[in-house]
């Protein structure tokens, strides 16, 4: 698997993904690295990982424009498939068509969403399964579709709500859930191993 991983955030599921698969290339070798927020701190973890990065801001760009720049990246990488780790924009249906792969039926964008889908699609995932008092949340990996959080799951991992837990211990034990679910979830995608 050739990918490319895009993030908008601080980048810790980027460099969980880099640090696992960087002696396993045979697996997947990561190609590069694209943010869309200068002073990301993907960017910033990146430095020290060996692996070109691109900062493709969408500031006045139209959409399609933006989503064009970001595809000419990909594919000068020679990239097949697309990680999205913390990657906050919402990819338009054209640009994701370019992915799509009429064998396996699906795209060949993975996301990474924090809850059980289709619980809390969008953003503050976290926050509105925590107000909402939930007893369990958790995090799902699927594939790419034109919908929001919508995609076909690859796997989902729960973790319960403790009574004394405060929002950060509640987000600290589902971000640490997140890390282990993409490795597992991009063997499964390796192996076939998800419908």
């Amino acid at each position: 698997m050739k990918a490319v991983i895009l993030a908008s955030g601080e980048g810790t599921n980027a460099e969980n993904i880099v640090s696992f698969f960087q002696n396993k290339k045979e697996c997947l070798e990561v190609l590069g690295i694209i943010s869309d927020k200068a002073g990301s701190g993907v960017l910033e973890r990146a430095k020290g990982w060996d692996i070109p990065t691109a900062l493709i801001e969408k500031k006045s760009m139209k959409r399609s424009m933006h989503e064009r720049e970001i595809y000419r990246q990909v594919k000068e990488w020679g990239g097949h498939w697309l990680l999205l780790a913390g990657y906050m924009r919402i990819l338009g249906p054209h640009f994701i068509s370019r992915f799509y792969d009429e064998k396996r039926g699906h795209s060949r964008i993975i996301n990474i969403h924090p809850s059980l889908l289709p619980s809390f699609r969008g953003l503050r995932a976290y926050e509105r399964a925590f107000e909402a008092k939930a007893p369990f949340s958790g995090v799902s990996v699927h594939f790419v579709d034109e919908g929001m959080d919508t995609g076909q799951l690859i796997l989902q991992k729960k973790f319960n709500r403790l009574q004394e837990d405060s929002f950060e211990d509640f987000k600290k034990r589902g971000q640490h859930l997140e890390h282990i679910a993409y490795i597992e979830a991009i063997f499964k995608v390796l192996k076939g191993d998800y419908r």
